[in-house]
């Protein structure tokens, strides 16, 4: 079966699942989630005097002055947190211990990779999770249900001229004579 759109002619139709295999791929979110994970586990492995492994350690120390004003800041830290919350159970990055934990996991490379494949799955566990119940809002799953293709061919016409936007009085009297010939 195949799909004419515009006088060019497509063979077949894939899903989004299939394309990403096809072409040995990945959604650009889930290879985001990978990377970044990758790059704090190479951060964690680094020496304590390195730069990005101190940044780390002074953003979970305490501190006597005020914290941020306002909405949360989008930091490295505030988003691996919001990743490891998607766990099941739920993990947290939110003191220095949650980074001692993390700098000693991240020393076993093996399982380091392993947390990043559980990560970067349960993110996409979540998108579906996210997608189905934004789907279930937009469409009311009862009134679905009773709707038959007897009712689609009803409402066809109707949404033909929608979309040509032609409203006319006679053009919709000659819509409503036809679907009161299709109940017959």
């Amino acid at each position: 079966m195949g799909l004419d759109a515009h006088g060019v002619y497509y063979p077949c139709k894939i899903s989004e699942a299939e394309l990403y295999r096809r072409c040995d791929s990945e959604p650009l979110g889930v290879f985001i989630i990978r990377q970044r994970w990758q790059l704090f586990g190479l951060i964690l492995r680094l020496p304590a005097a390195a730069p990005a492994s101190a940044a780390m350690v002074s953003f979970f120390n305490a501190s006597s002055e005020a914290k941020f004003a306002g909405r949360t800041k989008w930091t490295l830290p505030v988003v691996l947190n919001k990743d490891l919350q998607g766990l099941s159970p739920p993990k947290a990055l939110v003191n220095i211990g949650d980074l001692q934990a993390l700098h000693a996991l991240a020393q076993d490379r093996l399982r380091w990779k392993k947390l990043v494949t559980t990560v970067v799955d349960s993110h996409g566990r979540g998108q579906k999770r996210r997608q189905d119940a934004a789907f279930a809002q937009d469409v009311d799953l009862n009134s679905t249900a009773q709707a038959t293709a007897v009712d689609a061919a009803r409402t066809a016409p109707l949404r033909r001229i929608r979309r040509v936007g032609r409203f006319t009085p006679s053009r919709l009297a000659a819509v409503a004579e036809a679907s009161r010939r299709m109940d017959v």
